[in-house]
Order: structure tokens, then C-alpha cells, then sequence
């Protein structure tokens, strides 16, 4: 007799896409402008393969109460090993990641995304349907 374990994770959280040539510290200043945040350069986000390969990838937080914003850049910062450096394989045209962790729905994703859209250091963005993607787990931690 074998047992298969089965997780399901809630992906109770929305991410838009972003195409900037920007560096990480400047856009997410431009964020910060912008939105009226207060996103803050905290310790790398890192992801450990079992092929012994790990990533780690620019990570910029703010956090209220009930909500928080997470800038992400999507290829590693530093990588040796793999052919696939980004967080998010699927979506590498995208330079960042906003993740919008919005437990109050008190968050409206499409004026973010049109503020976003209005910036001339960003040429696109666009709110990502996560059940598109097939490497989300990559974003729970």
C-alpha cells in the first residue's frame, strides 16, 4: 500500500507583471511615488531546487495591516547552474513581479495597473491570471 501526500495552497493573492529596464531600488522607489507606499528592500527571496540548485531574486516589501505589496525580480540575481534563472520560467518577458496580497479586497488590481501603465519607465504591465501559471509555487513562502 502506498499513500500519496496531496497539498493545495490558497493563492489568495494577485501579481501583475512588469516590463522595466529599471534597476530594482529605483523602480520600487517609482512604486513608492506613485502608489504611496513605502516598499523597503528586505533580505533576498531564495528558492532551494532538490537538483541542489538555488536562486535568489531581489525582494522588496510593504506591509499594512491587511494587505501587502512585494516587489520581485523575476530573474535570479546571481546564477550558475540552470538554463531557467527566473522565478517565474513561464513569464520571463517580465522583468519584476508585483505580488498584492489583498485580504481585504480593499485593493482595486486595475487602477494599480493603469497608475503603473502611466509611468514612462515602465513599457508594460499586466495582471497576471495565476491559473495560467504552472510554477505559482514558486511564490508561496
Amino acid at each position: 500500500m502506498s499513500f500519496t501526500l496531496e497539498i493545495s495552497y490558497d493563492f489568495d493573492f494577485e501579481i501583475i507583471g512588469i516590463v522595466s529596464s529599471e534597476r530594482s531600488f529605483k523602480l520600487a522607489w517609482l512604486l513608492n511615488d506613485s502608489l504611496h507606499l513605502d516598499l523597503a528592500r528586505i533580505s533576498d527571496f531564495d528558492l532551494d531546487f532538490s537538483n541542489g540548485v538555488s536562486l535568489s531574486f531581489a525582494n522588496f516589501i510593504h506591509r499594512t495591516e491587511h494587505n501587502s505589496y512585494q516587489l520581485l525580480k523575476n530573474k535570479a540575481l546571481k546564477y550558475e547552474k540552470t538554463s531557467k534563472p527566473f522565478l517565474l520560467p513561464e513569464l520571463k518577458q517580465f522583468d519584476y513581479l508585483l505580488r498584492i496580497d489583498n485580504m481585504t479586497r480593499g485593493i482595486d488590481i486595475e487602477s494599480v495597473k493603469q497608475t503603473l501603465s502611466s509611468l514612462s519607465q515602465i513599457q508594460l504591465c499586466q495582471i497576471i491570471n495565476l491559473e495560467d501559471v504552472k510554477e505559482k509555487e514558486n511564490l508561496i513562502y
